[in-house]
């Protein structure tokens, strides 16, 4: 996706959108700059949910947010049930977020850092306290970055920054 995606955010009408139309055609260029083009799509559809509009809004506050951004091929191996349903979508996408600046954190592996991701869906969350779901990452013995909690672990190969945001490439 080019370009494309900046001006189908003018399409979405929106007090959230109209809000931070800057921040999202921003952060929408620096992931288009970062080669994160699936991710672009992906917060595109995101941005058309409530949740997602919710979700922008919390990220363009001016607070320091990491963003685990899943790479280009790390989408192409996401179901389609997955990948056609936006409020699903939303969900995933939240769930790689975490609010805070990070970008000095270096944890080695055995201890590792937890960050609570604003990810909250009750449906599926079922932490003490309505907790947000948390993100583990550790620095491993190769000195790269390791998401933790998945089936395999997520290594990250790439930081950029937008803003308030910085953008872990996974």
């Amino acid at each position: 996706m080019k370009l494309s995606a900046l001006s189908a955010l003018a399409l979405v009408p929106s007090l959230a959108v109209a809000q931070n139309a800057t921040f999202l055609s921003g952060l929408l260029s620096a992931l288009q700059s970062a080669n994160l083009t699936q991710l672009l799509t992906v917060a595109s559809t995101v941005n058309g949910t409530a949740r997602g509009q919710s979700l922008f809004a919390s990220i363009s506050d001016g607070s320091p947010f990491a963003i685990f951004a899943p790479n280009n091929e790390a989408w192409s191996s996401a179901p389609k049930n997955v990948t056609e349903d936006a409020n699903t979508l939303a969900d995933i996408f939240s769930y790689h977020i975490v609010p805070g600046n990070f970008s000095n954190v270096a944890t080695h592996y055995p201890n590792v850092t937890l960050g609570q991701t604003l990810y909250n869906d009750t449906q599926t969350v079922h932490l003490e306290g309505d907790k947000p779901q948390v993100l583990a990452w550790s620095i491993r013995s190769d000195n790269k970055t390791h998401v933790l909690n998945q089936l395999n672990d997520s290594t990250v190969v790439n930081v950029t920054t937008f803003g308030n945001l910085s953008i872990f490439i996974i």
